[in-house]
């Protein structure tokens, strides 16, 4: 009976790393799809990017970027 104790206590402990492993590595495809909508230099099909403008001003301000006015274009990082 002492020995079922033990092997189950053994079972439990590789159930939880195997959890333990598998949500570090699904959570890696999460943070990938989560910062894939970040807008970038280089993709000027982005409606943030397609905003004519004067000066600085005129770019709209969108929470944690920073919009520069380039070229008649607002671009934000």
């Amino acid at each position: 009976m002492y020995v079922y104790y033990i092997q189950m206590g053994k079972n439990m402990a590789q159930r939880f790393m195997f959890i333990y492993a598998l949500i570090i590595f699904l959570s890696q495809f999460f943070v990938v799809i989560n910062t894939s909508d970040i807008p970038n230099n280089s993709n000027r099909n982005s409606p943030k990017e397609d905003v004519f403008c004067n000066s600085n001003d005129d770019c709209p301000t969108i929470l944690y970027y920073v919009s520069k006015c380039v070229y008649n274009f607002c671009e934000y990082w």
